[in-house]
């Protein structure tokens, strides 16, 4: 579920409002910073302090090099409309974060649409302003992303478990007086005992929270299972926010994210310990294609996490309201301080701008880190953490099979998989060298003297081709077409559903015998050798290079220079510059002549006489019966953006490919598309 690759790492630079852009973990998760609101700080994480109780809210004074306090948030009103459309932009893609998280799909996918319809309405036209340009394609490829995770099952992995932050908006955190009376006085003498470094408070909601995972069930067992793998990560993640100036109490966020299980997934298919959505892992460098999920990586990202905190912190100057937009994304903490005039976080639990996952988020770890710290004084007695972990480090050259390197090292593929749970397909990426892979302590050496003792072409995976569905196509046509099994594709891609392929979906087919992967469907080049190319497509555009002409191109692809003109929206008085991209075709028949691809407005292109097939998202189309074209009719909320989604291709080639010149497009037409 990767379109693979995210085009550009931005920060919004809007100068009156704080946006986020991405999400990642529970949320909406990438900040980018505008005119700094507050000096930030170098160094986070102050001397460790004790809570004090207080008449049933006390907190720990933020100490120095601590956390500030809390400030207004900025009014949003820009008299720059590029501003604005940046600023709404980014609402309704917040907004559609927000109902991703809470499993409403459809709902998401409405506020998607906006965003993207934001930019298409704006006063300024998106290509004449660079800030807007990058901010649109920006978002193209985040919302891609997240419409691509959510085709994959949630819980496609064989070991894959559901966040424990799922049922947090489920939750009832009320304390009668008398309850809370009592548990203050249990809690809160301990609390003055123990140290912490993030402000601890005492109050309802977090007592609230200590009831409950001390006495219902679910809560219960998800404590005593995140305390004991606790011990895996503590070292790690201890020595990582320290590297980066963070407060070590920040680790009870990943226990209650994911209770330190690497196969936690959330409804929004966020992933791993610390609960990145797709978007934001890659804007905090972690890889996430077909073969590796760094989401899953405990190292990686624990460091992606210590510095997407640091950001929030600088962003928002404290630590309880930095907590929580790791949970719901800073754009949305700073606009239920400004629609609420509340600036301080428990302030904020108790107005309607700040959803219930967000408000039970903070006091749920606080109440995690006092239990913690004396798991016996709260009836967990027995309970102890796992050792550290222990293991090797060796390096690998090219695509190596998880089951090569256990048989070299003399373990289990299981003992591989745990501490490599980044690899999505049993077999490092293609292409990479000196591949960082953890053996079971004490096997490096031996894996090392096996591994330089074999030739290469034993080392290497053969991984034969990564083969593009189509219409039509089911795991048993593919298995036949490369004379494999169902089985083995299955196995080979964590497939749960056979019946759930979608189009445009990539399937790795193994152990045909050669040594990279190759894209079966892959486009080339029209300068490409048709020789060594054979099954594979021409593009049909031409870049504009320095002394082209119209009539120069039309001559070159054997096109008439009216069709030139019609595909791409032009006159003869037309200018072209070096790096335009032209149609001009759909590429070579097996003549190697060039044809036309025959489309103009919608509506005009030949039916052809075949049923209608449904397609991701909704819709039905009519397939040509060649395979080269589809026609598809315009649905009642459609945009050019969703469904240029739906077929995964663009906006500029739907709008190519119809002769559409503006943006506006209506429910009943017919556009033709080429997917492939």
């Amino acid at each position: 579920m990767e379109k693979q690759s995210s085009r550009f790492t931005f920060l919004l630079v809007i100068p009156a409002l704080m946006l986020t852009v991405a999400c990642a973990g529970s949320d909406t998760r990438r900040v980018a910073r505008t005119t700094p609101q507050r000096t930030p700080v170098a160094t986070p994480a102050g001397p460790a302090r004790s809570a004090a109780a207080d008449n049933g809210d006390a907190r720990t004074a933020p100490d120095k090099s601590g956390a500030a306090a809390s400030q207004p948030a900025p009014s949003h009103a820009s008299d720059d409309p590029v501003d604005s459309v940046l600023s709404n932009a980014q609402e309704e893609y917040d907004q559609g974060v927000e109902s991703l998280r809470a499993g409403e799909t459809e709902e998401a996918r409405g506020h998607f649409d906006a965003a993207i319809q934001v930019f298409m309405n704006s006063s300024v036209p998106v290509d004449q302003s660079p800030r807007l340009k990058t901010a649109f394609n920006k978002m193209v490829d985040d919302i891609a992303a997240l419409e691509q995770d959510l085709e994959e099952a949630p819980g496609s992995a064989p070991d894959a478990t559901p966040s424990p932050t799922e049922g947090l908006n489920d939750i009832n955190t009320y304390l009668t007086p008398e309850e809370a009376a009592k548990e203050r006085e249990n809690v809160a003498p301990e609390a003055q005992a123990i140290s912490f470094d993030i402000p601890m408070v005492i109050n309802d909601q977090v007592l609230a929270w200590v009831e409950i995972f001390k006495n219902r069930k679910e809560f219960r067992n998800s404590f005593v299972g995140g305390y004991q793998r606790y011990g895996w990560y503590e070292e790690m993640i201890h020595r990582t926010f320290k590297e980066e100036g963070l407060p070590a109490d920040l680790i009870y966020m990943a226990f209650l994210e994911s209770t330190y299980k690497t196969s936690a997934y959330s409804r929004a298919r966020a992933r791993g310990i610390w609960q990145f959505m797709t978007p934001t892992g890659r804007e905090y460098g972690l890889k996430v294609n077909r073969y590796v999920d760094e989401r899953s990586n405990p190292e990686k990202s624990t460091r992606a996490a210590a510095r997407y905190m640091k950001d929030l912190y600088a962003t928002l100057g404290d630590w309880h309201l930095a907590i929580a937009a790791y949970n719901t994304g800073a754009g949305n903490v700073l606009r239920a301080q400004r629609r609420s005039g509340k600036t301080d976080y428990w302030d904020l639990t108790k107005t309607r701008y700040m959803r219930t996952e967000t408000k039970n988020f903070v006091p749920a770890i606080l109440a995690l880190a006092l239990i913690s710290k004396d798991p016996v004084k709260y009836g967990f007695e027995g309970v102890e953490h796992n050792p550290t972990l222990q293991y090797d480090r060796v390096t690998v050259q090219g695509p190596t099979e998880i089951s090569l390197m256990a048989r070299l090292a003399g373990c289990s593929v299981d003992d591989i998989k745990f501490l490599n749970p980044q690899l999505r397909l049993g077999v490092t990426p293609p292409g990479e060298k000196d591949y960082e892979v953890l053996l079971p302590s004490g096997k490096g050496e031996t894996f090392v003297a096996a591994y330089e003792s074999l030739p290469d072409s034993d080392r290497i995976a053969r991984i034969a081709k990564v083969h593009t569905v189509r219409r039509g196509d089911t795991l048993g046509s593919i298995a036949a077409k490369y004379g494999t099994s169902v089985d083995e594709l299955r196995a080979s891609n964590k497939i749960g559903n056979p019946r759930s392929l979608s189009v445009g979906a990539q399937i790795t087919v193994p152990g045909l015998g050669n040594t990279v992967a190759v894209d079966d469907d892959a486009p080339r080049t029209r300068h490409s050798s048709r020789s060594s190319q054979v099954g594979t497509k021409y593009s049909p555009y031409h870049v504009v290079r320095r002394g082209d002409t119209l009539s120069a191109i039309s001559r070159a692809y054997g096109i008439s220079l009216r069709n030139l003109l019609s595909w791409n929206g032009m006159t003869e008085k037309s200018v072209i510059v070096p790096g335009k991209r032209l149609m001009v075709g759909r590429g070579p028949s097996s003549s190697g002549s060039v044809r036309p691809l025959g489309a103009t407005r919608p509506g005009a292109a030949t039916e052809p006489a075949a049923g209608l097939v449904s397609v991701p998202g909704g819709g039905q189309v009519t397939p040509d019966p060649a395979g080269e074209r589809v026609i598809y009719k315009v649905r009642t909320g459609d945009n050019l953006f969703r469904i240029a989604l739906k077929f995964k291709t663009t906006v500029d080639d739907l709008k190519a490919w119809n002769n559409i010149s503006g943006n506006a497009i209506r429910a009943g037409e017919a556009l033709t598309i080429y997917p492939n």
